[in-house]
């Protein structure tokens, strides 16, 4: 979020909208954002990144995106979710 050009957050209060990482294969990066789920962008022009999709899982399920795994060779992607609470408190919306 850049608060100082003037963006609100618009999002619930709890939820982890911060990008964990992103892994680049090509002309393609892939984010990790925790509660906010996957989001790909085109990167051939770093200058100027393009949506490409993004989708969020984050009701139903609890959140914690935490790698975005692409394997171009195989035509794959794996994504992962990370709990940190015992008996998947935070698992679990």
């Amino acid at each position: 979020m850049h608060q100082a050009g003037g963006e609100t957050p618009d999002w619930p209060q709890g939820k982890r909208y911060a990008l964990h990482h992103a892994i680049i294969a090509g002309d393609t990066a892939y984010g990790s954002w925790r509660d906010g789920g996957l989001t790909l962008l085109d990167v051939k022009d770093r200058t100027q990144p393009r949506l490409i999709s993004h989708r969020n899982w984050s009701p139903p399920f609890g959140g914690g995106t935490h790698t975005a795994l692409p394997l171009p060779d195989r035509d794959l992607l794996v994504v992962l979710d990370e709990a940190v609470l015992d008996n998947q408190e935070d698992g679990e919306s």
